[in-house]
């Protein structure tokens, strides 16, 4: 009898095989750790696109929650507790995550930081706002604020770049300077 499509790693996890006997109680927690690894592979393959926050990813299976998540659990004992069963399957996920290093506030406000910062057309306020909007924890955008000279070193040259391009006059480069 077909009960559900499952993954390899759910087959060898659980020692599956054409033929044996299955108690409900094991169907259950094969239920679970196959959509926890469905769930787990969607953020893998988003965190590979680029580095993402914790908060990020909250945000995105609460999204999957409400467009997947009764389809993936119709049919299974789960249906009528479907809150319940995604918090589980959200927190497995998470610590997963974090476990293999592939989910960190800290290494994410960092790249964040350098990339947005390496750019020049950003300033530190601009950054800042954009880590707190990603739900990066206060204390952690603080401990990466750059030296404030570096700021006005960036702003002198972007601010060079606009007057050879012809967008700021010459006579508000020498007020700057």
């Amino acid at each position: 009898m077909f009960w559900a499509g499952v993954s390899s790693r759910t087959i060898a996890l659980h020692g599956l095989y054409s033929g044996r006997d299955v108690s409900q109680k094991e169907l259950d927690e094969i239920f679970l750790d196959e959509l926890d690894d469905r769930i787990y592979q969607r953020c893998v393959g988003l965190i590979g696109r680029r580095p993402r926050s914790v908060s990020e990813i909250n945000r995105y299976l609460s999204e999957l929650l409400w467009k997947k998540g009764k389809d993936w659990t119709a049919g299974s004992s789960y249906a009528d507790r479907l809150e319940d069963v995604w918090e589980k399957v959200r927190s497995r996920v998470i610590s997963r995550l974090e476990r293999q290093k592939l989910l960190s506030d800290e290494d994410f406000a960092r790249w964040w930081v350098e990339n947005r910062m390496r750019s020049g057309k950003k300033g530190w306020i601009a950054v800042r706002s954009e880590l707190q909007a990603k739900g990066i924890d206060r204390d952690v955008i603080a401990a990466l604020e750059p030296d404030p000279s570096g700021e006005l070193v960036r702003a002198r040259r972007l601010y060079r770049k606009l007057c050879a391009e012809g967008v700021v006059r010459e006579k508000c480069l020498r007020r700057l300077l």
